[in-house]
C-alpha cells in the first residue's frame, strides 16, 4: 500500500483547528501527542481544508486503478465515507462500516469509481474508548517514479528565522515516513552570508552574493542540477510556514502524475487570518490593461461552500515561490535576472510545466498590501513592464503605456510623489534593455541610489496626541467630481482653499490604502497611517513636483511606445542567454 492523503492533526495554536478536523459530539476531542482520544459517541470528520481527499484531481492527474482506506489506532469505531455536497442538507454516505482500528486496508475502489464528487472525506465515530493515530487514503498502485525532492530556500537578513526553519525541516527529513516515494534534501542559499554552515549538518548551506530571489533560487537550482540524483526541486520561503503533510502530498502527486512535467504550486493562506485564502495559483489577464488574477482569492476555508470552490479545478499560469515544486530534468529555463518581483511569474510562464494546486498544500504568508513602499513600487513596476514586453500576446504598446501611466498618475494624484518618482525610475531602467539587468543582477547599488530619492514617504512614529479617525470611502464618487478632478489634475491646478470651508486641509487614511486621489483632492496634505506599526507619513501637495513628474512620465511613455517592438525583441531574445545554467554560473563566479 502507498499513501495518497493522510489526515493532518492540528498542532499549532495559531491556526484554526477547523482547517484540520471537525468534532462530532458535545466536546472537542483531546489531542494527546500524535493521537486523538475519543470517548464513545465522540468523533471527528474530515470535511475540512486539510481533510478532504481531492478525488477528481487524483483521477485526472494520476488515473489510479485502486483506492483504499487505512485507519490506525486502538478501539472500535463506525467509519463513514462521505462525498462533499455543500448544497445538500447532509453529505451523502458512500460507505458505512463498523471496524476495529488497525484491522488493515478497506478497499473502496469500486465505491469511488461510482462517485461523482470532487472530494470525499472520512467520518470516524467512536463505539468504545478510542485512540486514533492516523487515517489515510491509500492505493495499491505503485508510484510511476521516485521523486528525489530538493528543498531550496533563499534567505537574506533573517538568520534567526531560517535557523528555525532548518531545524524544522531537517527533523522532518530525518523522520520521513515514506522513503519508498523518494528522498528529501535541504539546501539553503545564504544571500546575506550570515550562516555558519557547520552548525547545520542536516542541510547544505551555500554562501551567495545578494542576487535577490532570482539569483538565490538560480544558485539552488544550479546546485541541484549538478546533483545527479535530484529529480525535482521545491522553491520555498525561508520561514517554511507549511505543514509536513503538505510536503508529503506534493511528493506523492509528483510521483504518481501521468505527465512527467507536472509541477505543484502551493496555495497562500493569510498568516494574520489562517483560514483565509489569498491565492491558489494565478495568471496574467491581458486586455485593455492587464492585471494579475489570484485564483480563489478571498475564500473562507471554514465555510463548506468555499471548500467546494477550492476543490473546483481552474487552470492557472504561474505559482509563487513561497512553495513551488517542479521537475528539473529535461528542458529547463532558469530564472530571469529580475532580483525580486516578477522572477516567479516569468519562471512559470517560460517553462512548459503542467501546473497543479492541491487542497491542503498551502503556506501561510503575510499579505502583500502592507509591504507597498516607494522601493517596492520600483521593483513591481519593472517586473510588470518586463512581463508585458515578454509575455503579452498580442503586443499592445498603447495599452501598456496607458496602464503604467495610470499607475504613476494615481500616485501623483494621491501626493505619493516618491512612489511616482520610482515608477519613472523603473520605466527608465527597463528602457535601457535587458543588458541593464544582467549588469545589475545584484541591484544593490541601484537600490541604494533609489533609497536616497525617498524624501517624504518615510514612516515616522505617530505623535502621542489622540489619533484621528481614518477616512474610508463609503459610496461611489459622483461623475461630475471625477471629471473636475481629472481636468484639474486632481486639484494641482487649483489654488489652495478654492473649494471652500467644506473641505479640511488635512485628512488621515490607512497607509494600506495609499494612494487615495479622491481624498487628496482639494486638500493641503494627507496623513497615511500605519495602524499596525503605529507610524505615519505625511504626503504634502506639491504642484511643482507633480507637474515635473507628469512631464517626465509623458516623455518616458512616449519613448516606450516608439521603442516597444525593439525592446520586446531584445527582452525575449535574452531568455536564451539569461535563462541558462551557464550564464548564472558565470554570474555567481563574478559576484563571489
Amino acid at each position: 500500500m502507498y499513501p495518497l492523503h493522510k489526515l493532518a492533526f492540528p498542532h499549532y495554536a495559531d491556526k484554526a483547528e477547523a482547517l484540520y478536523l471537525r468534532p462530532i459530539g458535545d466536546r472537542v476531542p483531546d489531542l494527546q501527542g500524535e493521537a486523538i482520544a475519543l470517548e464513545p459517541g465522540q468523533g471527528v470528520r474530515g470535511d475540512t481544508y486539510f481533510g478532504l481527499f481531492p478525488l477528481a484531481q487524483w483521477r485526472r492527474v494520476a488515473a489510479l486503478r485502486s483506492y483504499g482506506i487505512v485507519v490506525m489506532g486502538e478501539g472500535a469505531v463506525t467509519l463513514l465515507l462521505r462525498a462533499l455536497d455543500h448544497a445538500a442538507a447532509e453529505d451523502p454516505v458512500l460507505l458505512k462500516l463498523d471496524v476495529e482500528l488497525g484491522s488493515g486496508m478497506i478497499d473502496v475502489s469500486g465505491v469511488l469509481a461510482q462517485a461523482e464528487a470532487e472530494g470525499v472525506y472520512l467520518e470516524i465515530v467512536a463505539r468504545s474508548d478510542v485512540s486514533l493515530r492516523s487515517a489515510a487514503f491509500v492505493t495499491k498502485d505503485a508510484p510511476r517514479r521516485r521523486v528525489e525532492l530538493g528543498l531550496s530556500i533563499t534567505t537574506f537578513g533573517r538568520a534567526a528565522m531560517v535557523a528555525q526553519t532548518i531545524d524544522k525541516l531537517t527533523h522532518f527529513i530525518e523522520r520521513d515516513p515514506e522513503p519508498e516515494m523518494g528522498a528529501f534534501s535541504l539546501l539553503v542559499v545564504d544571500n546575506g552570508r550570515e550562516l555558519d554552515a557547520a552548525s547545520y549538518p542536516g542541510a547544505t548551506v551555500l554562501p551567495n552574493a545578494n542576487l535577490g530571489g532570482a539569483g538565490g533560487f538560480a544558485r539552488g537550482l544550479s546546485h541541484y542540477v549538478d546533483t545527479s540524483a535530484t529529480t525535482h526541486v521545491c522553491f520555498m520561503d525561508d520561514d517554511a510556514a507549511t505543514e509536513d503533510e503538505c510536503l508529503l502530498r506534493t511528493r506523492r502527486l509528483l510521483a504518481y502524475a501521468q505527465n512527467e512535467r507536472t509541477a505543484v504550486s502551493s496555495a497562500m493562506l493569510r498568516a494574520e487570518t489562517s483560514f483565509m485564502m489569498h491565492e491558489q495559483g494565478a495568471l496574467f489577464e491581458w486586455g485593455e490593461n492587464h492585471r494579475i488574477i489570484s485564483r480563489k482569492n478571498g475564500l473562507d476555508l471554514l465555510k463548506r461552500e468555499h471548500l467546494a470552490e477550492a476543490l473546483r479545478h481552474e487552470p492557472f499560469s504561474y505559482g509563487g515561490w513561497w512553495f513551488f515544486a517542479f521537475p528539473i530534468r529535461g528542458e529547463l529555463v532558469f530564472p530571469y535576472p529580475m532580483f525580486v518581483r516578477g522572477d516567479d511569474w516569468l519562471f512559470s510562464y517560460l517553462n512548459n510545466f503542467t501546473l497543479e494546486t492541491m487542497l491542503g498544500v498551502a503556506s501561510w504568508q503575510e499579505g502583500f498590501e502592507g509591504k507597498i513602499s516607494p522601493g517596492e513600487q520600483y521593483l513591481a513596476t519593472k517586473a510588470f513592464l518586463v512581463a508585458e514586453l515578454i509575455l503579452r500576446d498580442p503586443p499592445n504598446p498603447l495599452a501598456t503605456a496607458r496602464f503604467f501611466g495610470r499607475w504613476a498618475l494615481r500616485n501623483i494624484f494621491g501626493y505619493c510623489y516618491d512612489r511616482a518618482e520610482l515608477n519613472c525610475e523603473a520605466i527608465s531602467d527597463v528602457l535601457k534593455g535587458p543588458e541593464f539587468w544582467a549588469e545589475n543582477a545584484a541591484l544593490g547599488k541601484r537600490l541604494g541610489e533609489l533609497r536616497g530619492m525617498v524624501k517624504a514617504e518615510v514612516l515616522q512614529p505617530l505623535p502621542d496626541a489622540p489619533q484621528p479617525v481614518l477616512a474610508r470611502a463609503s459610496r461611489p464618487e459622483k461623475r461630475v467630481k471625477t471629471v473636475i478632478r481629472l481636468l484639474t489634475l486632481n486639484g494641482h491646478l487649483l489654488p489652495q482653499g478654492l473649494l471652500g470651508v467644506g473641505v479640511s486641509e488635512e485628512v488621515s487614511l490607512p497607509r494600506i490604502d495609499a494612494p487615495q486621489p479622491r481624498f487628496a483632492f482639494g486638500r493641503k496634505q494627507v496623513r497615511y497611517v500605519d495602524e499596525h506599526q503605529e507610524k505615519v507619513f505625511v504626503a504634502v501637495k506639491d504642484t511643482g513636483r507633480a507637474l515635473a513628474l507628469m512631464a517626465r512620465l509623458t516623455i518616458l511613455l512616449t519613448r516606450l511606445i516608439f521603442s516597444y517592438e525593439r525592446l520586446r525583441g531584445e527582452y525575449r531574445s535574452a531568455i536564451s542567454r539569461f535563462g541558462t545554467k551557464a550564464w548564472w554560473d558565470q554570474t555567481f563566479q563574478r559576484a563571489a
